[in-house]
């Protein structure tokens, strides 16, 4: 019973196994073993005799095997000798997948003829009752491919006998026995799998593959994993041609082998891993905005480096955003790279002059600190070109604006003011007297003549006076300025040629004026 009890353990292990591939899945099979017996009964004391035994086998399904089989043997015991004819059925699992060997557990059920014989003093044997008896087999084999269709066999087990009359007596407790036997089996070749590779034999013939070599092409990848899992032809090593064999393809990059651009960037599988290093899964592999099939046909740049000149600029970003060169870092050659001028300076990295104010975009960064994507920095109204080439500065739109001074028109000043009944000019009036400077600064041709006018109020020659006296502080102030004093000219009108009416405060005060009259 503890026999027992060991071999059911052993069968709920074996059954928990899990197969990492499928065993051979045999058709249809013959077999016979030759062997040896020992019984266990009341009287058994280690006798051992032979057994014989064919069967015939059908493949159920993976892993699952039916057996029918016939045996005669002898058991013997201290006194006597019992001639076994059991015919049983049995089922063979095979839990693994060796290739070209099978372990398996056996477990059956059948009725078995026992014809026993008492053995008296003498060694006379002395022929017993003729019975049946059910008996239950238990046991391992393992099973060895010597050809496509001959396996070598080692199985053996314990046999459960339903019946207490294996011998001659009954004792009340049930008798067992043991086998061990040895044999050929002959088998459907065709449903053998010999290289263990997930193929028949057949299949193999069948798609022209070696039955006896797992991987034939060599690629990697067994027979049966390009046909049942890949679909790729376990003959060739590259099946899509890419320059990838199928198993570098799988096991190594991840990508199609079937498919010779896997990623679809118009370099092929095996020209990425093996003569770019791009990453044959990945159409863009430095993440650039541009796929490595252009970078490499069309653009030339480098696929494994994002910003290939170094500007600044992605490569992906040149081509489409900005329609710059990726390989030239500066491509309008002002001075400044495309990435400085696109992210720093705000200007044109197509234009060398951004803003069109006659200064390089290097130029008005470099050496004059001015903004190239504005043609007036100081928005004085005059362009940085023309500051710089007349001598101003682009910084300080002080000196930008001018007076538009046409020969013989007068131009009233306005903003020019002073103290009450004073000539002395008040800081109000900075602006338009830097634009009179400005007017007379940059065009040394100009002669000005300056006429002061006030309002009607008070006496005439007192008027008088103070004009002349306020054309005379404007003239002053541009002499201090550096302006010559042969260039101008101060006059005083007091309340001569109103331009308003002198009876409201706005006429009055439109009428107290600076003007600025070009003689030259």
């Amino acid at each position: 019973m503890k026999r027992m009890v060991l071999f059911a353990v052993i069968a709920a292990f074996l059954s928990g196994v899990q197969a990492e591939a499928q065993y051979i899945d045999q058709g249809f099979g013959a077999g016979f073993s030759f062997g040896a017996t020992q019984g266990n009964t009341e009287f058994n004391n280690g006798r051992i005799n032979y057994i014989a035994r064919g069967y015939l086998r059908q493949g159920l399904m993976p892993h699952l095997t039916a057996e029918l089989g016939l045996a005669s043997g002898r058991v013997n015991g201290s006194n006597f000798e019992s001639r076994i004819h059991p015919v049983d059925l049995r089922a063979l699992y095979s839990p693994f997948d060796l290739g070209t060997a099978n372990v398996y557990l056996y477990l059956g059920a059948g009725i078995m003829h026992v014809n026993h014989f008492e053995i008296r003093r003498d060694q006379v044997l002395h022929k017993g009752e003729e019975v049946w008896q059910g008996v239950a087999p238990l046991g391992l084999g393992l099973q060895f491919l010597m050809t496509e269709s001959i396996t070598f066999e080692m199985y053996g087990g314990y046999h459960y006998v339903f019946g207490d009359e294996l011998n001659s007596t009954v004792s009340g407790a049930n008798d067992e026995f043991w086998t061990l036997n040895f044999g050929l089996t002959m088998v459907e070749s065709g449903n053998l799998d010999s290289d263990g590779d997930g193929l028949t034999n057949r299949e193999e013939r069948e798609l022209g593959t070696d039955p006896r070599n797992p991987d034939t092409d060599g690629d990697g990848l067994s027979d049966g994993a390009e046909v049942k899992s890949h679909g790729t032809d376990p003959r060739v090593a590259d099946t899509d041609g890419d320059g990838l064999s199928d198993g570098q393809e799988v096991n190594d990059h991840q990508t199609n082998p079937l498919k010779p651009d896997t990623d679809g960037d118009g370099l092929t599988d095996g020209a990425e891993v093996n003569e770019y290093h791009t990453q044959p899964a990945k159409p863009d592999t430095d993440g650039d905005g541009l796929n490595d099939g252009d970078e490499v046909n069309r653009y030339k740049t480098d696929p494994l480096i994002a910003d290939t000149d170094k500007d600044g600029l992605a490569d992906g970003a040149e081509v489409s955003r900005y329609k710059t060169d990726p390989l030239k870092a500066d491509t309008d050659g002002d001075g400044l790279t495309d990435g400085a001028e696109v992210n720093e300076h705000s200007s044109n990295p197509l234009a060398v002059d951004t803003d069109g104010d006659g200064l390089g975009d290097a130029e008005e960064v470099n050496r004059y600190h001015t903004r190239p994507d504005l043609a007036d920095t100081d928005r004085g109204t005059v362009a940085d070109g023309i500051e710089v080439k007349r001598g101003t500065d682009p910084l300080d739109r002080s000196d930008d604006v001018q007076l538009e001074a046409e020969v013989g028109k007068a131009l009233v000043l306005e903003g020019i003011v002073f103290n009450t009944g004073s000539a002395e000019i008040l800081p109000a009036s900075e602006d338009i007297l830097q634009q009179a400077y400005n007017t007379l600064r940059f065009n040394p041709d100009i002669v000005v003549e300056i006429n002061g006018y006030t309002d009607n109020r008070g006496s005439r020659a007192l008027n008088n006076r103070l004009s002349q006296q306020r054309a005379e502080s404007v003239r002053s102030w541009l002499i201090n300025k550096g302006i010559s004093a042969d260039r101008l000219k101060a006059r005083g009108f007091g309340p001569d040629r109103p331009t308003a009416s002198n009876d409201t405060e706005e006429g009055r005060q439109a009428n107290r004026r600076i003007e600025f009259v070009r003689t030259r």
